[in-house]
């Protein structure tokens, strides 16, 4: 526990007999005081005493004897000294100084006191006594205070005042809305107040999401470059009523298709048609404001057995609002694809994630009838006919009355939901 100013710490230590042994009859004690700080400074005023007792009798060094101590440090002028009034307490020493603390107002020292004697006329004579302990003092306020920081409506100025310990101090400011950094200050006056810029107020909208609306002011005392320390006060904000609060861009419908070049829907066409309907939040906060946000969005796009992506021009939309579609060529129909389709405004960038499925896949059977999966085939196609016991029995297929060693048969349209690579385990055989 820190000592307080008032307050008086007593640190316990040990006597010798003139013989070297220590003593049970003679005790030592140094009572540390602090009496004062001075907070401009950053130091504390403090006393020690160096005190001795003989709590026997039988124990009583006294004559011509003298005693000479040490504080903390520094040796006092020796003086008498006569144990035999039993159990109490004589002063062989004071002294009274400053104690600078560190920047951060902190400090924890181990404070000491001994003596020697001349006493020589018995081995049990009182010889020396040595006492050493740590003292954490109460420490020094040298953060800058945050003495007025209220709540407010975004967009007004905000005034605050700081309670500053030292006129050679200088006080930084960082001001966050619900956790982002909004706007900073440097070397601030103790009285200050803050005019955010429209580029600040902006940050500030944007971080007020939907419910609570909260706001950090962080303060960093420093002296000279040296940091002292930093204090916070969070309160509550509010919009300006009316203003519908930002939101993330918002990503109401997509869709990928394959079509023709006209956006015909046609799951065996090389054009791909990209359905969005997306919006952004308006900026605009007080009347005369020029809008400041913007919708875009780009879309990229990649074979699926590959790491390789496709990237498309990002696309501005003029307004903060799109629902329509773009259609893009060079989708072979044999190919499958990855997609993505970044939505973004002036501060977020959702996605979304989507396949496009290849347009036609090939179903094939082994010559014994008895397996069959399916691959891609290019454009190929077979007529058949089943064997004597059936298409689902065991037998050969034919094509035209004619054995087939192999049989591939087009499967029309999308097989959703699965890539090429996955169907031999979903329907089995080989490729």
């Amino acid at each position: 526990m820190s000592l307080a100013v008032g307050s008086t710490q007593i640190l316990a230590g040990t006597c010798k007999y003139y013989n070297g042994n220590v003593s049970s009859f003679y005790q030592i004690q140094l009572l540390v005081k602090l009496n004062s700080q001075n907070v401009a400074l950053n130091k504390s005023n403090v006393t020690l005493t160096l005190q001795v007792r003989s709590i026997n009798a039988s124990y009583a060094t006294y004559g011509s004897v003298l005693q000479t101590s040490i504080i903390q440090g520094t040796t006092l002028s020796p003086t008498g000294f006569d144990m035999r009034d039993t159990n109490v307490w004589q002063t062989f020493g004071t002294r009274t100084f400053d104690i600078t603390h560190a920047s951060d107002g902190t400090l924890t020292l181990t404070m000491s006191g001994s003596f020697t004697t001349n006493a020589d006329f018995s081995q049990y004579s009182l010889r020396s006594g040595m006492v050493s302990g740590s003292v954490a003092f109460v420490t020094i306020p040298r953060t800058s205070a945050i003495a007025t920081f209220n709540g407010f409506e975004i967009g007004a100025n905000i005034p605050l005042s700081l309670t500053r310990y030292s006129g050679s101090f200088t006080d930084d400011i960082v001001l966050k809305v619900n956790g982002a950094t909004c706007l900073s200050r440097t070397g601030i006056a103790a009285s200050y107040t803050i005019t955010p810029t429209d580029a600040e107020r902006e940050l500030m909208i944007v971080a007020a999401l939907d419910g609570t609306i909260t706001s950090q002011l962080i303060v960093t005392t420093k002296s000279g470059s040296t940091v002292i320390g930093t204090a916070s006060k969070t309160v509550s904000v509010t919009l300006k009523a009316g203003f519908a609060p930002y939101k993330t861009p918002s990503i109401s419908s997509y869709d990928c298709l394959r079509c023709q070049e006209d956006g015909t829907h046609d799951v065996f066409a090389t054009f791909v048609k990209f359905v969005l309907n997306i919006s952004a939040s308006s900026l605009i906060y007080d009347s005369g404001d020029s809008e400041t946000n913007s919708l875009a969005y780009q879309i990229k796009y990649k074979l699926r057995d590959s790491s390789t992506w496709t990237y498309r021009d990002v696309e501005t939309i003029a307004g903060l609002s799109f629902d329509s579609f773009e259609i893009v060529a060079g989708f072979p129909v044999e190919n499958s694809y990855d997609v993505q389709i970044v939505v973004m405004d002036e501060y977020n960038t959702p996605m979304v994630v989507d396949t496009i499925p290849a347009g036609k896949a090939i179903l094939w059977a082994n010559d014994e009838g008895d397996g069959f999966g399916a691959g891609v085939k290019g454009d190929d196609a077979y007529n058949f006919t089943a064997g004597p016991k059936g298409i689902n029995s065991l037998g050969g297929f034919y094509e035209n009355g004619e054995p087939l060693q192999d049989l591939y048969l087009v499967l029309d349209g999308l097989i959703e939901g699965y890539s090429i690579e996955t169907l031999d385990s979903i329907i089995g055989g080989t490729f």
